[in-house]
């Protein structure tokens, strides 16, 4: 029996921890609270083991475990937020983009618009040149139409005239004829000082009286 030991025969003793070793316990429990690398669930857990050691081994395990905890929640915040800055650069280019397109579907819009103002006001002037053209046209045939007649009643006066002086000439000549054959006074043909074409000439301009 004096070379058997007490776990040989599966038989532990546990000391409980004094009020001091409480107290440390508490105090490190405390400060882990305070520095956040223990959570109060933990501080709880830790509370209920009566081996100091085994406390203390506990503190160790439960901060290791909340640095990795808050590690891991740092992390997601960082993808999340890093997911949102994303999210949102992505809408903003898109936004962009958008933009974009409307100014630019405006713009060929307005380039639309102009060209056709630009063809119909060509159009228009164009209609407008042409009615103008016919205008003078009509014009120009007119007036040359009134230069023909013009010039055809200036040379059917000429003819009018030269066929009068032609029948008073010949009148007259026939006169002097009758006159000398039945020597007769010479006759007037002068009715009123003009002849009917008003030029002043009857049988003593012929005759020399």
């Amino acid at each position: 029996m004096s070379e058997l030991h007490l776990y040989d025969f599966g038989i532990f003793i546990d000391l409980m921890p004094d009020e001091e070793e409480k107290a440390i316990l508490e105090n490190n429990i405390q400060m882990a609270i305070q520095q956040k690398s223990l959570d109060v669930d933990d501080a709880i857990d830790i509370r209920q083991v009566k081996n100091l050691k085994m406390a203390n081994q506990l503190i160790k395990l439960k901060k290791k475990n909340k640095i990795k905890r808050d590690q891991q929640v740092q992390q997601q915040n960082i993808e999340a937020q890093g997911k949102s800055q994303q999210e949102t650069a992505q809408a903003a280019a898109q936004a962009e983009m958008q933009k974009n397109e409307a100014k630019m579907k405006g713009d060929m819009e307005m380039e639309n618009m102009k060209a056709e103002m630009k063809i119909k006001f060509m159009k228009a002037e164009a209609e407008m040149k042409r009615e103008l053209m016919d205008h003078e046209f009509d014009i120009n045939m007119k007036l040359r139409q009134m230069d023909n007649e013009s010039a055809k009643n200036k040379d059917s006066a000429k003819d009018d005239r030269a066929d009068e002086r032609e029948r008073i000439k010949a009148s007259q000549q026939s006169n002097l004829i009758s006159q000398k054959k039945n020597e007769t006074e010479p006759k007037n043909f002068e009715s009123s000082g003009n002849d009917s074409l008003g030029n002043g000439m009857g049988v003593a301009g012929l005759t020399g009286n």
